[in-house]
């Protein structure tokens, strides 16, 4: 099995490109988390990232702002695979209780 590793700081910052700016534009930000606009705008809502305005055109997002979001939504290999057998399981707990539910009925 690969074993994966988390990026570093600036290996993250060198693969989108953004390795010299403290601010980035909204849509190098879409591009480098590769999230829609809609999720984007929610995020900047809930406080997850964070702007700065520049009149009424200049809205920029903090490049720091992009590696927290990075991090906290980050899961390891394990933690992920393990997530997805816990769901599977979970998937397939519900499919036998039904199919019970209808072989009763």
């Amino acid at each position: 099995m690969t074993e994966t590793r988390l990026l570093s700081r600036p290996e993250v910052l060198q693969m989108v490109g953004i390795t010299h700016k403290i601010t980035c534009t909204v849509n190098e930000a879409l591009d480098a988390l590769s999230l829609g606009r809609s999720k984007f705008y929610k995020m900047v809502r809930d406080g997850e990232i964070d702007i700065v305005k520049f009149g009424p055109r200049g809205t920029r997002v903090k490049v720091a702002s992009l590696l927290r979001v990075v991090e906290a939504h980050s899961l390891s290999a394990n933690q992920s695979a393990t997530k997805t057998r816990i769901e599977a399981n979970g998937r397939a707990r519900k499919r036998t209780a039904n199919a019970r539910k209808l072989n009763e009925i």
